[in-house]
């Protein structure tokens, strides 16, 4: 018999009722997400984001954004220093309008934006597959330059050439502004949606700060005026010159190459 005279389920009855409520646990089961995701959710529901400004887990990602930004307004100070170095050994200002002409990839960085964003390798990201060999081209044109700019300056005796000052950072530049569209993609899958405006916090401040460095920085360690406050003995020099200055900062964009390499975003591709 099915059911008892009691209503009392049988053995038969007994297993129809668990296959039932198996069939309904498993049609209403959600699906699991991953833990970063879960860790994420549980931050916004309770409304409490732990650590340093209420970064959490984001603020080594949001380090790792100042950092590049700071490396890309390096070469854009640079840039902008060399019309001053320039400026006592020239007359008028023809040359000096010449020149700016290396300001223009970053101004027209939209028009290949979308090449950056659409080609990669797989093996290494969307973000990746440009930022590393980026990191890699910029720290060694700025390790060759130097070899050049002696020249171009006119250290020798020489005149000023301003094409090869103009063609070299200028291209120095149409890397930087590559960066650029890479790490402003990266910062989306580095950071979570929760501090997601930190993104554009890294770009202004960083790149602010770089240009400082590459500006101002430079200068007032290549003016002899400024270092001899310091001196115990006045001197004709700086202390760095223009050559000095690229291979260092040269020398910190290839190790930075080889830190990218092994950064992975929230999500763990490494897009």
């Amino acid at each position: 018999m099915v059911n008892s005279p009691d209503g009392a389920d049988t053995p038969l009855n007994h297993g129809y009722n668990l296959r039932s409520r198996v069939k309904h646990d498993s049609a209403t089961e959600t699906p699991s997400k991953p833990p970063a995701e879960n860790a994420e959710k549980e931050e916004e529901m309770s409304g409490k984001n732990p650590g340093f400004f209420g970064l959490g887990s984001d603020l080594f990602s949001v380090c790792i954004l100042m950092f590049l930004y700071v490396l890309q307004g390096v070469p854009l100070g640079l840039s902008s220093s060399i019309p001053i170095l320039i400026a006592q050994k020239i007359s008028g200002y023809s040359q000096q309008a010449a020149f700016s002409i290396v300001s223009y990839p970053f101004s027209c960085k939209l028009l290949w934006a979308p090449l950056v964003d659409c080609i990669y390798s797989s093996k290494l990201g969307r973000r990746k597959s440009w930022l590393v060999p980026l990191q890699y081209c910029i720290g060694g044109v700025m390790l060759y330059i130097p070899t050049v700019i002696g020249d171009a300056l006119g250290h020798n005796g020489g005149e000023i050439n301003v094409g090869v000052l103009a063609g070299w950072f200028c291209f120095l530049t149409f890397l930087a502004a590559t960066q650029d569209i890479a790490v402003d993609g990266w910062a989306l899958t580095m950071l979570s949606t929760r501090n997601i405006g930190w993104a554009s916090t890294c770009n202004t401040v960083g790149q602010t700060v770089g240009y400082f460095f590459g500006y101002l920085g430079f200068l007032a360690l290549e003016s002899p005026m400024f270092c001899n406050l310091f001196r115990s003995v006045e001197l004709d020099v700086g202390c760095i010159t223009m050559e000095t200055y690229l291979r260092f900062w040269g020398v910190v964009f290839i190790l930075t190459y080889h830190i990218c390499r092994y950064i992975r975003d929230r999500k763990g591709c490494g897009r």
